[in-house]
């Protein structure tokens, strides 16, 4: 018997390994960087196998999506920003100031418990940007603790994130776990934790919900991130100019399907909060813009129209 659409879905097909480095105290305090970029350097010379990368396009075949869009738009777009560190947050005017100017908004994933400025953030928040929620720390152990365990991480999340509206969630390193998922809908209306493919993950090294549309799960709204994300491009050795081309190579496949644009890039230093990540992110707002058959939104605006379509 062929397996269903929720096999590919909910990465039942993946086989996972809990990453060495969760076991310990504080995996910031090893030089791990280096340890990965050699990791992801060797993954970017991978085998061809499933799901393919940058694009699969198996699911969205026997899926068969037709969306009708607001507005009469295409296709949608959500750009977001994981915000792992206290520097992070400082470098929330970076992106701010360029998304202002181009008149686009998007979500910012930050890690509860760095949480501060919250002044800016409630400034932001009331032109419409959204805030949401990367977990209670960034040690990368929220997938694999025990439920009860799990309920009480996320509570404390809630605790912190209560000046915020806040909506949705997405895994430190899109670690996640059946666990994580039976807990998560009690706490967020909406989940991004799952790529649509991607071979840099920490734990397997062929992932993904094979598609470039939200699906349920759990009473959640999953939203697949479906643009190669640039820390697992820069950590693979990719330099800004040919992030930019595998961009905008995956962009167009998925305007071909009228499927959700989601972008995520870090604000830390050494991933975007630089001038030529930023310079090529200025580039795609550009493009975005430019773009009259996009429905630009927040991933809470997202989850809202596919959970009421």
């Amino acid at each position: 018997m062929k397996p269903d659409i929720e096999y590919y879905l909910f990465e039942k097909y993946a086989i996972k390994k809990r990453p060495f480095f969760t076991y310990l105290p504080n995996y910031n305090k090893i030089p791990l960087k280096s340890f990965l970029g050699k990791i992801f350097y060797k993954l970017k010379r991978r085998r061809k196998g499933f799901p393919g990368w940058p694009i699969e396009k198996s699911i969205d075949l026997k899926r068969n999506e037709k969306v009708k869009w607001p507005n009469n738009k295409k296709y949608a777009v959500c750009l977001t920003h994981d915000v792992d560190t206290k520097r992070g947050i400082k470098n929330i005017r970076l992106f701010y100031d360029l998304e202002k100017k181009y008149g686009l908004k998007s979500t910012y994933f930050i890690v509860a418990k760095n949480l501060m400025f919250t002044d800016f953030l409630k400034k932001i928040e009331k032109e419409g940007y959204e805030i949401a929620c990367h977990g209670y720390s960034h040690d990368n152990k929220l997938a694999y603790l025990k439920k009860e365990k799990i309920r009480n991480r996320l509570k404390k999340c809630r605790e912190l994130m209560k000046e915020f509206n806040v909506k949705g969630f997405r895994a430190p390193s899109l670690l996640t776990s059946d666990s994580l998922y039976s807990v998560m809908p009690s706490f967020f209306s909406y989940d991004s934790s799952v790529p649509d493919t991607d071979p840099f993950l920490l734990d397997s090294p062929d992932r993904g919900c094979c598609t470039v549309f939200p699906f349920m799960r759990n009473k959640l709204v999953v939203i697949p991130i479906t643009v190669p994300m640039d820390s697992s491009l820069i950590l693979a050795r990719y330099k800004p100019e040919e992030i930019y081309r595998i961009w905008l190579e995956k962009i167009s496949y998925i305007k071909k399907n009228r499927g959700v644009i989601n972008i995520v890039t870090h604000a830390e230093n050494c991933f975007s909060s630089n001038k030529e990540m930023l310079d090529i992110y200025e580039r795609l707002l550009k493009k975005i813009k430019k773009d009259k058959r996009i429905w630009a939104a927040t991933m809470n605006e997202l989850a809202e129209f596919w959970k009421n379509r």
